[in-house]
């Protein structure tokens, strides 16, 4: 699994916006916005509340199979 996808299912139901996860996760936010592709079974897209800067954004989250 992708340490992106794992950090998000860390902190499933909530949803992180790209910006956030990156700094979370210590990354740069064009690597972790090229891990996040679409089509990931389980990666999940919502126009909702940042876990961490609580601001409504294009958010995602990751439920593990």
């Amino acid at each position: 699994m992708l340490p992106v996808m794992a950090f998000l299912a860390a902190y499933y139901p909530r949803y992180v916006c790209p910006p956030c996860l990156a700094k979370l996760m210590g990354e740069e936010e064009a690597a972790v916005q090229t891990s996040l592709v679409a089509t990931t079974p389980g990666l999940q897209f919502e126009a909702t509340d940042c876990l961490d800067c609580g601001v409504k954004t294009a958010a995602v989250r990751y439920k593990e199979a």
